[in-house]
């Protein structure tokens, strides 16, 4: 649509396209509901990142109801306009959908909507289409600020005031979603995501900018609903800000997750990997597939129950389904997160209901199992998190005080990123290889080659698996634990990429989008470990910005090594000790490789896979 262009919509009920060089000044009869801007006028609504959406509709009587003109700075609250609305915006998403830069939507009540291109309507002046009950939209023209800096104005939806761009992503994984967005609209894309601009970052030079060259400016996140409830006010690790978030940082990295406390539990998961191995052979005994997606959050949450807990939590089970609970709440919408002005709706909905009534629950069994570590710290036995989060507590020489509640935040921390991300990668790395038996009998060979003798593998055995850590990368670069980072927000207005981002800024880095972008990545669609040996010399430290799976800067994921080691031991053993198939009448073709709606990239039905005996398990395994 042209910057000097609108469209009326006449008390008659049909729609007249102007040309506004020739209209300005001139008086329409007959015309109560309309709206007429100067290219002037348009350019002072742009310099506020304006957008005009101006409603009105008809009562049974014909008399017209209301008129509002809405803007960004001006949210008049009528609860009965916003679902009127909402309902209307759902029911010609098909036709926004073919929406280009220089058209409009001419919507109508029945539910119909009129795609117009201006360029053509530009000199005709008449009736074009009866239009009862009409929703005009007005969309001001793009500015790509190309050659310098300049406001970044929201490329996609022209219902940024009221839902903005949330209904091109109904129905649809926000990832694959952006991304595809990105390649019609470009890698530094604004949406509007209710009453939230959001900045989605889809080019590893806009992730270096963001995750490294402005990591300080960008080091912040913004609050979420389910985080201040359930994280004891965001005071855990993933979402705190400030010298306390610092802290808890260096704690995390000096204390809980650094290399050394990880060594520290190496007994724990040659135990807790052992008895995966010992039902998947019994499995295999008799034939019974295993559901590998079940097992495998088994392994990785008796793994961080008891390097936080020890195994003196008396509620493992009971706690592990609460946090189960919560992640699958805090994956869901909230209202509140999206449209600030209205956060009464999630008490509504009963959303914060639930997560509060998890977080009592939640809180009760922490309460107990940090009182039960008080009363035996000086039992003898090796120190968990939790003692060392106590230890840290009592001696006092922290430069901002911890408090039990904020011990429980981290702990919570630890278990919602740490159990089902881990998880998830073993199982996409056994469907991938599945689907590929060449690649799969590759990665069986190297490790029974080496292992043969010995007959059974330890965790210092891991590091000479070469071609198993190519396809943990692998497996990372096309299912990154988390598909999108978190939102970061900018502290100071700054520059990504000449575009201008104000102080409050909110950025997403889509690293899925990065892990398949053919500009980066020869076949970037196809599961090929051998990528990592033919001159693709890529870690997934944060140096890399193509390939991002835990993040970079200040805000990488800290429990990457945690996580890592857990990984390539289990799965190098599923390898080493078993042959698998595919159950009875079930081809590679039926596999359902499609990911489940959630923060973390889950498979969205579970591998079943029939284990055959190889290599039998030992004493030592």
């Amino acid at each position: 649509m042209e910057e000097n262009r609108v469209v009326l919509a006449c008390m008659s009920g049909k729609g007249t396209v102007l040309d506004m060089q020739k209209e300005k000044g001139r008086r329409r009869e007959g015309c109560c509901a309309a709206t007429i801007l100067t290219k002037r006028e348009t350019e002072e609504f742009r310099d506020r990142r304006f957008e005009l959406f101006f409603i009105s509709w008809v009562e049974p009587e014909s008399r017209w109801k209301s008129h509002y003109s809405v803007s960004d700075e001006t949210w008049p609250f009528n609860l009965h306009l916003l679902l009127f609305l909402c309902f209307k915006l759902h029911r010609i998403s098909s036709a926004l959908s073919l929406m280009e830069e220089n058209r409009v939507v001419l919507a109508c009540m029945s539910g119909k909507g009129t795609v117009l291109d201006m360029q053509k309507e530009k000199a005709f002046i008449g009736p074009l289409r009866t239009c009862h009950r009409a929703t005009v939209i007005y969309l001001p023209r793009d500015d790509p600020g190309q050659g310098a800096a300049g406001a970044l104005r929201a490329r996609v939806s022209p219902f940024a005031t009221l839902i903005g761009s949330i209904h091109l992503l109904i129905g649809k994984l926000p990832h694959p979603a952006l991304r595809d967005l990105a390649r019609k609209h470009g890698n530094v894309m604004k949406l509007r995501l209710g009453q939230v601009d959001q900045i989605i970052l889809s080019s590893r030079e806009g992730a270096q900018q963001v995750l490294k060259a402005q990591d300080a400016n960008f080091a912040f996140r913004p609050e979420f609903t389910a985080a201040k409830i359930i994280a004891y006010g965001q005071s855990d690790i993933a979402f705190s800000n400030g010298e306390y978030w610092r802290q808890l940082r260096k704690i995390c990295v000096m204390e809980l997750l650094g290399a050394k406390r990880v060594k520290s539990f190496v007994s724990l998961r040659k135990e807790q990997v052992g008895r995966l191995m010992s039902d998947v052979s019994n499995a295999a005994a008799i034939g019974k597939p295993v559901n590998l997606g079940e097992r495998l959050n088994e392994l990785t949450n008796s793994i961080v129950v008891q390097a936080s807990f020890g195994r003196r939590c008396q509620q493992q089970k009971k706690f592990m389904e609460t946090i189960k609970e919560v992640i699958k709440l805090a994956s869901g919408f909230s209202v509140g997160d999206l449209f600030p002005s209205l956060q009464v709706v999630d008490i509504l909905t009963g959303f914060s209901t639930q997560l509060k009534k998890y977080h009592k629950k939640l809180d009760v069994i922490l309460d107990a199992t940090i009182k039960e570590h008080q009363m035996n710290r000086d039992a003898g036995e090796e120190e968990d998190l939790i003692d060392v989060l106590l230890r840290l507590k009592d001696e006092g020489n922290l430069e901002v005080p911890i408090s039990f509640d904020n011990i429980k935040a981290v702990v919570i921390d630890m278990f919602a990123g740490g159990t089902e991300t881990t998880a998830n990668t073993i199982e996409w790395a056994m469907s991938e290889l599945m689907l590929r038996p060449s690649t799969l009998q590759r990665a069986q060979k190297e490790v029974r080659e080496a292992m043969k003798d010995k007959g059974y593998i330890e965790e210092t055995d891991v590091p000479q698996f070469n071609y198993l850590h190519e396809v943990v990368k692998e497996t990372l670069r096309l299912h990154p634990p988390f598909p999108l980072l978190f939102p970061r927000v900018a502290q100071e207005t700054t520059e990504v990429l000449g575009y201008t981002l104000p102080a409050g800024t909110r950025v997403l880095v889509n690293v899925w989008a990065l892990g398949r972008d053919p500009r980066y990545w020869k076949d970037a669609e196809i599961f090929k470990p051998e990528r990592f040996e033919e001159g693709v010399d890529k870690e997934f430290k944060g140096n890399d910005f193509e390939f991002l799976p835990f993040g970079a800067g200040r805000r990488m994921c800290a429990g990457m090594t945690f996580g890592l080691t857990t990984l390539e031991l289990a799965l190098s053993q599923l390898l080493f000790h078993f042959d698998w198939a595919f159950p009875k009448g079930v081809k590679a073709e039926d596999i359902d490789m499609s990911e489940s709606f959630g923060a973390s990239a889950s498979r969205k039905v579970n591998l079943l896979l029939v284990p055959s005996p190889r290599y039998p398990l030992r004493a030592s395994d």
